[in-house]
């Protein structure tokens, strides 16, 4: 007998606690932060523990952020969680559905917030959208999905395309950009175009917990003591 889901309501409260963590002023460190991530001195090799980024030798903010999303949206699109929800939501309507996830997913990267932001946010929020996007795809693409979270998740990525076709109004060029950008990216997926351009580069990996301080090959001997960083 299958296990017996959490209630609807349960499950919806918690989707939308994960939605917050990509809201971009939850992601966007401040400047007192920033300020004491200045680069390492020439003399000091990067650790495993060091974060990498597109700005070295500075830190990468904007980097960071996308990074923090990925881990989010990493975590909602995997398969077999896709396919539970599929799955709940066929033998209980009142369970949150996959498309209720990534509707909750796109909502809060180019919805949720987004009008009258900032400028420092609203590049932040473009690195979610990116982040966003790629998850979708990847979703989509994945031979381990089943076919119903395949199909599913492909027909959210043309929604999302029609959506960034439709004319936006006036915006800055970076906006505009974004827009046409993402649009173009879905639409090669869509086609299976394997001419195209490479996709943009996934958000930086983080870097990986313990043992902190010291790398393989340092702590690999007996009695080694871990480095300092």
């Amino acid at each position: 007998m299958p296990a017996r889901p959490i209630d609807a309501a349960a499950q919806r409260r918690a989707l939308g606690a994960v939605m917050a963590t990509i809201a971009p002023p939850v992601l966007d460190l401040p400047d007192r932060v920033l300020e004491l991530l200045v680069p390492r001195p020439p003399d000091y090799d990067d650790r495993r523990e060091t974060f990498t980024g597109g700005a070295a030798p500075a830190f990468d903010p904007l980097g960071a952020a996308a990074t923090a999303a990925d881990l989010t949206v990493k975590a909602l699109l995997v398969p077999e969680r896709a396919a539970r929800l599929v799955d709940q939501h066929r033998r209980d309507r009142s369970l949150p559905s996959l498309e209720e996830v990534e509707d909750a997913l796109v909502d809060a990267a180019f919805t949720r917030g987004a009008a009258g932001e900032t400028a420092r946010l609203a590049e932040i929020r473009r690195g979610v959208q990116h982040v966003v996007v790629r998850g979708l795809v990847e979703l989509a693409s994945n031979d381990r999905a089943a076919p119903g979270v395949r199909a599913r998740t492909e027909q959210r990525l043309r929604t999302l395309r029609d959506g960034l076709r439709r004319p936006a109004g006036k915006g800055d060029e970076a906006a505009l950009a974004q827009r046409a950008y993402l649009e173009s990216e879905i639409t090669r997926w869509l086609s299976r175009n394997r001419e195209a351009p490479p996709p943009v580069a996934p958000a930086p990996p983080p870097p990986p917990g313990d043992p902190i301080g010291c790398s393989m090959d340092e702590g690999a001997g007996a009695g080694a003591e871990p480095s300092s960083y």
